[in-house]
């Protein structure tokens, strides 16, 4: 786990011994994340506050009539006094936290919270970590739910990678039916909006699509499985 901040390049102060300690960790997540929340919450009030201004709507109205450069400038200004909080300004934190939890399952909440909100390199050395360490985690639900749009940031090879490992070694049959789904979401390369792929791949992609359904029938991931031959069978222009 120590390689995660290195690889990360941040400066954190290190226990001697990881700790095993789970009251502890879901205390310090639960801390960790409030602070974020509670951020976000005064920053929305703060915009509320700016943008029920006289001042914010008269130019608001004017640059919906002009469009002009110098009302959008003023715009801008008024809004700027606030800091938008970001999840990557907390990312230190979490990255100490899961350092101090390390080989626990302390540490999987704050793996996955930097798996889902963190840069793209903080991301997916917290994957790794994840697949090398836990992934048997019977806490891998939310981070199994946003998988299918890590590609985006991570790469879709390295999101086929980590399901393929979530799905050999964990034992929950929802949790694999979800991986199924996000490996599903990942194949072929993307072009514009669209993923491109080949024979092989569009069978890989049905094999798991299928194997959604067989696993879990009644979860999400197997609803979604199902949606587009439901709609290739029973929503086509004629049929009843």
């Amino acid at each position: 786990m120590r390689w995660l901040s290195l690889c990360l390049a941040l400066t954190v102060a290190f226990p001697a011994v990881a700790q095993d300690d789970p009251a502890a960790a879901q205390a310090e997540f639960t801390k960790l994340t409030k602070e974020l929340d509670d951020a976000s919450k005064a920053y929305r009030s703060k915009m509320e506050e700016i943008t029920s201004t006289d001042e914010y709507k008269e130019l608001r109205a004017k640059y919906g009539e002009t469009r002009d450069q110098e009302t959008l400038a003023k715009l801008r200004a008024l809004t700027s006094k606030v800091k938008r909080p970001r999840p990557a300004d907390m990312a230190p934190s979490f990255v100490a936290a899961a350092d101090k939890y390390a080989g626990s399952e302390g540490a999987v909440p704050f793996l996955c919270w930097i798996a889902m909100r963190g840069e793209a390199l903080q991301a997916g050395a917290a994957l790794d970590t994840i697949a090398a360490d836990h992934a048997a985690s019977p806490q891998l639900e939310e981070l199994l739910e946003t998988l299918r749009y890590l590609g985006r940031s991570v790469g879709r090879d390295k999101v086929r990678a980590f399901a393929t490992v979530i799905i050999e070694n964990n034992p929950d049959p929802t949790l694999k039916a979800t991986a199924h789904y996000a490996r599903a979401q990942n194949y072929g390369e993307m072009e514009g909006r669209r993923a491109v792929l080949s024979a092989a791949e569009e069978k890989a992609r049905e094999a798991d699509l299928a194997a959604c359904v067989e696993l879990a029938p009644n979860s999400i991931a197997a609803m979604r499985a199902e949606g587009p031959t439901f709609q290739e069978k029973r929503l086509q222009i004629g049929m009843t």
